[in-house]
């Protein structure tokens, strides 16, 4: 799953470029208003078909809601862009600061809470990154990298769940939003940004019920199943066995509001 649904602003008319010999698109470059105490997130978004139809008639300067887009990032030139999705004209009073991406995949790391890139905490808050595979057709995948950002004494804690539950392969979902760091470079007196993503929520895949359960050096705890019928008409004669000895996940709450990072050019 990759899915963006943003508001934005338009900073110059969409123009059209040829894609290949018989077909065009439609580029638009956006402005995702700031998150926090971040800097706007300028974006370029590619359209097709009715949707790149619609977009022509914009100026630069409307507001638009997109819904739909998915999210690609281009690793040699580092930078984030929309692909597809459909924009809609709102006016400046119905303009929500609606910043919402979905992305499903497969983490591609372990995570080392001993190194200060993957893990650490700072006065108050505990900060954590991971990397995400997504798939965009024909055996390719786009490499996405976010972080989870929490107060040390908040009661849901993404930034402690991500080195607990996810590992090198495991299947995640996660809502997050867009957001660029900005700050003066100590040498050049340059002012520096980066666009990054910051994991709202987050939900593991279901585990395959014929996976043998990892070692970990104590005995599976054993969980007694009532021996009733099920939805499906079965009735369960045998206990169930779970590799996790408490018993399981935590439930997740709802939506959650972590604190904001500051200016850190360095995580």
């Amino acid at each position: 799953m990759n899915l963006v649904f943003i508001c934005a602003q338009v900073t110059e008319k969409p123009r059209e470029v040829f894609t290949g010999p018989n077909s065009t698109a439609v580029k638009c470059n956006l402005l995702i208003p700031p998150v926090g105490n971040k800097a706007p997130t300028p974006i370029e978004i590619t359209m097709w078909g009715k949707s790149a139809e619609r977009s022509r008639e914009l100026e630069a300067g409307a507001h638009v809601y997109v819904h739909g887009a998915r999210l690609r990032y281009d690793l040699k030139e580092k930078r984030f862009f929309l692909e597809r999705g459909s924009m809609t004209p709102v006016t400046a009073d119905q303009f929500p600061p609606i910043n919402t991406i979905v992305l499903s995949g497969r983490c591609i790391k372990n995570i080392d809470t001993s190194n200060p890139m993957d893990y650490k905490v700072t006065g108050n808050l505990i900060i954590c990154n991971q990397s995400l595979s997504v798939s965009t057709g024909r055996q390719q995948a786009d490499i996405f990298n976010f972080y989870a950002i929490n107060g040390t004494d908040d009661k849901y804690c993404p930034a402690k769940l991500l080195p607990t539950f996810t590992r090198k392969g495991t299947g995640l979902t996660i809502h997050a939003r867009i957001g660029t760091d900005s700050w003066i470079d100590r040498n050049s007196k340059e002012t520096m940004t980066k666009t990054k993503l910051q994991m709202i929520e987050m939900t593991l895949a279901p585990k395959d019920r014929d996976q043998a359960p990892a070692s970990t050096g104590k005995a599976p705890a054993t969980q007694v199943t009532p021996s009733k019928e099920s939805l499906w008409g079965e009735t369960p004669s045998e206990p169930v066995t779970s590799s996790n000895p408490h018993g399981g996940l935590p439930d997740l709450p709802g939506q959650y509001s972590p604190a904001v990072l500051g200016d850190d050019p360095q995580f």
